[in-house]
């Protein structure tokens, strides 16, 4: 994903008319203008859609993925170009439906906003639970690398990778690790649940600080994460019930408190 405001050390220096161009005509796969009449008056959204613009009407496959707020008109955009309504979708939502359309795992499932409140609270006839499981931690690692980036610069340096079937997070302070997380799918508590495990290294500890499975919330008519937490958060013992993204927010949050009381 590209973000601007993500990308601000980055973009230090570089012509933008030129680096945004790059972006929207020839790097993404796709693009999603949020359209609007802020969107349509504003110089810069008008440049990035025109480079996206430019390779869309060359692509077989769709290309721009409208979001509408209102009946704003665009240059280039066709009244019969199906979209989203932003109006009715929450943000979740909104997010939910591109990851949809990028991983195609979940396509088939209508986002809750298009059922009725009864019928939300059933879990779709082609709920995958492994497949929502694998989309729950790209969620929760993408959440987790944007909120941890804001330590760079701060006097922390931060690692991801990926090993052996393992996301690992470590945050370091003059070279040491002061905070580590490894997050897993499957092993001795069963193929479909995800494991957590915290601490300054993690290298090769098989703790295990947290185990979550994904399930269909009847309440929330989406699939979330039921975390059973041992220490990983806040409360020993509680059951947590989010997303992978809201599950980031909470991982981050503790590590902000662990950080305040001294890591």
């Amino acid at each position: 994903m590209f973000f601007d405001e993500f990308e601000a050390v980055a973009l230090w220096g570089h012509d933008l008319a030129v680096r945004f161009d790059t972006v929207y005509r020839s790097s993404a796969r796709f693009v999603v203008p949020f359209v609007s009449a802020a969107y349509a008056s504003k110089a810069w959204p008008q440049h990035e859609f025109r480079s996206a613009l430019a390779t869309a009407v060359q692509s077989v496959e769709p290309y721009i993925l409208p979001v509408r707020f209102d009946q704003t008109e665009l240059p280039g955009l066709r009244p019969t170009i199906h979209y989203l309504d932003g109006v009715k979708l929450t943000p979740d939502e909104v997010a939910r439906a591109i990851l949809q359309r990028l991983t195609g795992e979940t396509a088939s499932a209508p986002l809750p906003s298009e059922v009725s409140p009864r019928l939300r609270a059933l879990p779709p006839s082609d709920f995958n639970p492994y497949a929502e499981t694998e989309v729950a931690v790209r969620l929760l690692r993408s959440g987790l690398e944007r909120r941890t980036a804001e330590l760079e610069g701060r006097g922390f340096g931060v690692h991801t990778q990926d090993r052996n079937g393992r996301f690992m997070l470590r945050i370091m302070r003059s070279g040491a690790s002061v905070y580590g997380l490894d997050v897993w799918i499957g092993g001795d508590w069963g193929d479909n649940t995800i494991c957590f495990s915290i601490g300054a290294s993690r290298m090769s500890s098989n703790g295990v600080n947290a185990t979550g499975t994904v399930e269909w919330d009847r309440e929330r008519g989406l699939p979330l994460i039921v975390l059973h937490n041992m220490s990983l958060l806040p409360n020993l013992g509680d059951t947590y019930r989010l997303t992978g993204d809201e599950l980031a927010e909470a991982i981050w949050n503790e590590i902000c408190n662990r950080f305040e009381r001294g890591f």
